[in-house]
């Protein structure tokens, strides 16, 4: 999969600019800093390769592999960001990863 995004596909994935609110996260069951999954989504389009080291730092109590893929993040935003799209895109992502992992005996496995 290619790393190259068109600008024309960028806003139209993210809905709108997250205006970092914190409404998402509030109705979140799993408890995902969602304007922090959000800004390590646009690092990650701008080519940011430590985006799956970061998704793991975070410190909310939930990640995105967390997820329950209720939508109440998307359907409480007011800035129609698809939330619930990217927080389902980064937790792939993030199980990929730890999948392989353990396959590849816990070695870091960057991407």
């Amino acid at each position: 999969m290619s790393k190259t995004i068109s600008k024309q596909k960028v806003p139209a994935r993210t809905g709108g600019m997250c205006a970092s609110c914190g409404v998402c996260s509030s109705y979140c069951p799993a408890q995902i800093d969602i304007p922090a999954v959000i800004k390590i989504y646009r690092e990650y389009l701008a080519g940011d390769t430590q985006t799956l080291k970061k998704l793991d730092e975070m410190e909310s109590v939930g990640t995105p592999v967390d997820c329950i893929e209720c939508g109440a993040c998307s359907a409480r935003c007011a800035c129609g960001v698809d939330a619930a799209g990217i927080v389902r895109e980064l937790a792939m992502m993030q199980s990929c990863r730890r999948t392989l992992m353990v396959s590849c005996g816990r070695k870091e496995v960057g991407i």
